[in-house]
């Protein structure tokens, strides 16, 4: 054996046995034999080590002064003790109470020699069969290399027995790709041959067209009228283009009729800088997640405008949904455009925070769960909108984790992840608020890439000044364009991060929030300046539902909004000005009903009972849905609009 260093040699020899050495010149049997041996002497020596007593023992009895001899103690043994602390106990004044017994002579003196012997014979055998195993170890190494070597040698042999079958058939496949191309090429020289000939051949027919058709329009021409005839032709200028003409006039695209350019860019503007198309996309979007199937995230830092979007996304969806059934769960004691005074607030907040969340949340649940009852699709249809608002909810879902589920009640993530993805089917959705692009502070155990694709992003961020400093709050919104979490594809990457540079330098500049949204498209725009918060109608949350009644209790008004009750509670509190404006346009007006185009076009806006401009056609599109919410009027665009009786 080679040493790799002197130390390494020293050590070796150290260890080295002669035993060892003996024992490695056996063969395998022999080695398994001695070890079988050792093994056997340890077993032997080891059971008589086991069994008899190592010393003598003095059995006694005790006799009290009053009672039988005692000579058991409380757990039945006989009392003894050996030979030597007997006479040793006589010694030293050993009661008289104390009566000797038998007397036991030591069974097995020789003890602690077998368990040496035990012991020695075990270390040896476990000795020889350790080293037997690090020699077999080794040995595998090298057999291992020479099946290799023996399987490489095997497969070489057979390669080189079919060399030159292999060889034979190489050069078969070379020359029948050889013959085959050199039959293609053959083939196609006999199709262009062909093609040559045929053309040659036109060509002969077209001279000989031309010549007889020259024959028929020179006839009677003398000689010298023919070469004339041929001059002039010569000299005349092709018929493609005239003597003003060129080549680049004719290429040049202006004279082309241009067509309307129809451009559907990937923010959703259609001007370069224009506010006005910039914050309009902000409008649409907060009116299109209210108003469609689908749960929104609604993610920007502190100071970047998410109370005012949020209060927006209420205003939309008593727009477009008047029915919804909207519940809130928050820290702030907002009033989220009047759903407080309706009772539909929910604070988490001192002692009872958890409580009132447990509440909040088993009510969203038996919610759910009674809509899984409804089997008809067309009863489902009719389900009206059912929407979660959870404001803060890092906050509070912090603190909602803290606590097991089991011992909370409820899995809030559960719930929640029921209403993203069954929802929608049941007309039930919710709107959070994040301060940060993790969408997994939702709470939602199961949210992956495919689930971040149905929930609705809405990003943040803007340049705000807070305690005489300016801040720029634009990261939420970067990292989702920078990343792979929410786009995905390069090219629209490109796009978004184009037109993000221009309206964040705009942002900045107007002190104006910027909006980033994924509602299955990319959005950006500008946040508009939104008028401040509006307090709505909203019904009581335990109000019951108006009782239905028959025609016959009606006042017919008309045929188109027959079945309108006549004594319904107007609540009129906190109404706009445009709101109450259009009250009085309707209950001037001569027609009933009245229609949108008389509202718009009243003179009440400018004979001087109207003290502002002239409202545009959303604000009145606003104030009349503001006046439908609260139960004053009733009615659409195509079929006008009425009040009720007591208005």
């Amino acid at each position: 054996m080679e040493f790799l260093t002197n130390v390494h040699s020293e050590i070796e020899r150290s260890q080295k046995s002669d035993l060892i050495d003996k024992f490695d010149k056996y063969p395998f049997d022999k080695k398994l034999v001695l070890i079988g041996l050792g093994l056997v002497g340890g077993v032997f020596c080891g059971a008589n080590a086991w069994r008899g007593e190592i010393s003598d023992r003095q059995f006694f009895c005790i006799q009290p002064p009053q009672g039988e001899l005692q000579c058991y103690d409380k757990n039945n043994r006989h009392y003894r003790m050996t030979k030597w602390h007997w006479e040793q106990w006589g010694k030293e004044g050993r009661p008289r109470t104390v009566i000797a017994q038998d007397y036991v002579k030591a069974s097995n003196p020789y003890k602690p020699y077998w368990a040496f012997g035990a012991f020695v014979s075990f270390a040896v055998s476990g000795w020889l069969l350790r080293h037997l195993q690090d020699t077999e170890s080794k040995l595998s190494v090298f057999q291992e290399i020479q099946h290799k070597t023996a399987v490489a040698q095997a497969e070489m042999e057979a390669k080189l027995s079919l060399f030159d079958t292999h060889a034979r058939l190489a050069i078969a496949e070379v020359e029948l790709a050889a013959d085959l191309e050199l039959a293609a090429n053959n083939r196609t020289v006999d199709i262009q041959r062909a093609e040559i000939l045929g053309e040659t051949e036109i060509e002969v027919t077209k001279l000989d067209a031309q010549d007889a058709l020259f024959e028929a329009q020179t006839a009677g021409m003398s000689d010298e009228e023919k070469r004339e005839y041929i001059e002039f032709i010569r000299q005349q200028k092709t018929p493609y283009l005239s003597g003003t003409q060129s080549i680049d006039s004719v290429a040049n695209p202006k004279d082309k009729v241009e067509g309307e350019q129809q451009t559907q860019p990937l923010t959703g503007s259609t001007t370069a800088n224009g506010n006005e198309s910039d914050t309009s996309v902000v409008a649409q979007i907060l009116g299109r997640v209210a108003r469609e199937d689908g749960s929104t995230a609604l993610c920007g830092d502190p100071g970047t405008g998410k109370s005012t979007i949020t209060r927006e996304y209420i205003r939309q969806v008593s727009i477009n949904c008047p029915d919804a059934d909207i519940r809130v769960l928050a820290v702030k004691n907002d009033s989220f455009c009047g759903l407080r005074e309706a009772g539909r607030v929910t604070r988490f907040i001192g002692e009872g925070a958890v409580a009132n969340a447990k509440e909040f949340f088993l009510a969203v649940r038996d919610v759910y769960r009674s809509r899984l009852e409804v089997e008809s699709l067309e009863e489902r249809k009719k389900l009206k909108p059912f929407i979660v608002i959870l404001d803060d909810w890092l906050t509070i879902s912090a603190k909602l984790n803290k606590i097991k589920p089991e011992n909370l009640g409820f899995d809030f993530g559960e719930i929640l992840f029921d209403i993203l993805i069954i929802g929608r089917e049941y007309n039930m959705k919710f709107f959070v608020n994040l301060h940060s692009l993790n969408l997994k502070a939702i709470g939602i155990k199961e949210m992956d890439q495919n689930t971040r694709k149905i929930l609705r992003l809405l990003l943040l961020g803007n340049r705000y000044r807070q305690d005489g400093r300016e801040i720029d709050a634009y990261g939420v919104i970067e990292q989702a364009i920078m990343g792979n979490q929410v786009i995905t594809h390069e090219d629209d990457k490109t796009k978004v991060r184009s037109r993000y540079t221009q309206l964040k330098a705009e942002s900045r500049q107007i002190f104006q929030p910027v909006m980033f949204a994924f509602v299955g498209e990319y959005y950006l725009g500008i946040v508009p300046k939104f008028v401040g918060e509006q307090i709505i109608c909203f019904p009581p949350l335990n109000q019951q539902p108006v009782e239905s009644v028959t025609e016959d209790e009606l006042e017919p008004v008309d045929d188109v909004f027959a079945g309108i009750l006549d004594n319904v509670p107007v609540v009129n509190n906190h109404l706009s000005p445009i709101a109450h404006a259009v009250v009085e346009i309707i209950r001037s007006g001569k027609k009933v009903p009245t229609s949108f185009e008389t509202i718009r076009n009243s003179r009440y806006w400018t004979d001087g009972r109207w003290h502002g401009e002239k409202p545009s056609i959303g604000q009145i599109d606003d104030a009349i849905a503001q006046l439908i919410q609260c139960e004053i009027a009733a009615g659409n665009r195509d079929e006008g609009y009425i009040l009720f009786n007591n208005a």
